[in-house]
């Protein structure tokens, strides 16, 4: 469900931030090659949210200095292209892109649960938050945008979405591209993708991003669909060994999926080819 809410949910949201969706499209991160990006991006979440992986010798450790380094390769290769206005656009992946992103992890996917009928227990919520704070700090997020409350966490989202949020054709474009991928790769019905979209991060951000309307049979199927995962939630609650072997099970297919995709190889980040080129 986390994989769903980020696909749906946390990017194209990010994508409607009109600043930080031309650096991606500069990059072409999600404009061409979107599986392996989208691949990336969950093998990194995998990481951070594995058993002890934000460890000293954890992947999720490792994973998020990647990460941070490739950040700071994009940052030097867009700001050399020609077309990168920096009075207007700003400092490519700069602070305010960097905590904004984060919250599409922290606070939007908790939400995101909440909207599909998995409420998390107030102190589950706040650990999870905590575990992207402290990949936020690894990231290099500056300590005043990495708050420590789920609820400043919130207002800044929101703040930073007040900020940023504008129709673009970067936006639209990388929209189009996670929509493709959605279409084409998982076995949903066409409809689905709009519908979860506009469900997770509402109908006024979807129609910035252009994101089409929502399919009425499947906004049915999908109400009905939230009914088994709110009576999951409330059985992790009660009920400790299961919730624990369910998320077991959950993470060791994501874990072969993603081995899967890649012929049994981890994901492995690289710098994108669009950028290399630029290199003096």
């Amino acid at each position: 469900m986390i994989a769903s809410i980020l696909l749906c949910g946390s990017l194209p949201l990010c994508c409607t931030c009109g600043n930080g969706a031309e650096v991606l499209v500069r990059s072409q991160r999600l404009t061409s090659g979107v599986y392996r990006r989208l691949a990336e991006t969950s093998q990194f979440v995998v990481d951070v949210l594995d058993n002890d992986d934000l460890g000293p010798t954890g992947r999720g450790l490792r994973s998020a200095q990647k990460v941070r380094l490739l950040h700071a390769t994009m940052r030097y290769h867009v700001s050399q292209l020609g077309d990168w206005d920096a009075d207007t656009l700003g400092v490519p992946v700069n602070q305010e892109d960097l905590a904004g992103t984060l919250m599409s992890f922290s606070v939007l996917i908790p939400l995101g649960l909440a909207s599909l009928g998995v409420d998390l227990l107030p102190e589950d919520r706040d650990a999870y938050f905590h575990i992207w704070r402290v990949a936020g700090h690894v990231l290099g997020v500056d300590e005043q945008l990495n708050p420590a409350e789920f609820k400043d966490g919130s207002a800044l989202k929101d703040a930073i979405i007040g900020h940023q949020q504008r129709p673009s054709e970067a936006g639209r474009v990388l929209t189009k591209g996670v929509l493709d991928f959605v279409r084409e790769i998982l076995p949903v019905p066409p409809g689905a993708g709009p519908t979860l979209i506009r469900r997770l991060i509402g109908d006024k951000s979807a129609d910035v991003a252009d994101v089409p309307p929502a399919d009425s049979l499947t906004q049915l199927g999908l109400s009905a669909a939230t009914l088994p995962s709110f009576g999951y939630g409330k059985a992790g609650d009660t009920l400790p060994p299961v919730a624990e072997l369910a998320s077991q099970l959950g993470l060791l297919i994501i874990k072969e999926g993603l081995l899967l995709t890649n012929k049994g190889r981890r994901r492995e980040w690289q710098v994108p080819t669009g950028l290399t080129d630029s290199t003096p």
